[in-house]
């Protein structure tokens, strides 16, 4: 006995299967050096943030990918909220946003609401109860 419904059934996927297609979105790639304003051509550490940025660690400092133009920070000498050193080993996102910039001997805490840096680190270790000590990372 054949049952109407599954009858039905079958012809409605069959229909539906052959007009749906899985849609291809093709990804886009762009590459980027010193030509298009990177700072150094040694990367040594990645980061994509929670709003989309690329962080670039290089030798010669940190690079801000937008997808279209590139933000170098450098160590300024004569500015005491500038990055610690330019060159940069290691990089995370704190809970509440801030990258953690690490060099050859200190973190550098950048602040993206005043975009500027700091090396003092006690407001983070009191904020998340961290004792005092070398911050290696943070994983969440």
């Amino acid at each position: 006995m054949v049952k109407w419904s599954q009858v039905f059934g079958i012809i409605i996927f069959h229909f539906c299967s052959s007009v749906l297609q899985a849609q291809s979105v093709p990804y886009k790639f762009t590459h980027v050096n010193v030509n298009q304003g990177l700072s150094h051509n040694q990367v040594n550490y990645i980061l994509k943030d929670r709003k989309g940025f690329l962080w670039v660690g290089t030798t010669s400092g940190l690079n801000r990918f937008d997808g279209y133009t590139i933000k170098v920070f450098r160590k300024d000498p004569n500015d005491s909220t500038s990055i610690h050193s330019n060159g940069v080993s290691k990089l995370f996102e704190t809970p509440d946003g801030k990258i953690c910039v690490v060099g050859s001997s200190q973190i550098s805490l950048y602040d993206p609401a005043k975009e500027n840096f700091s090396s003092n680190l006690s407001s983070l270790y009191s904020r998340y109860k961290i004792p005092p000590g070398v911050i290696r990372d943070i994983v969440h």
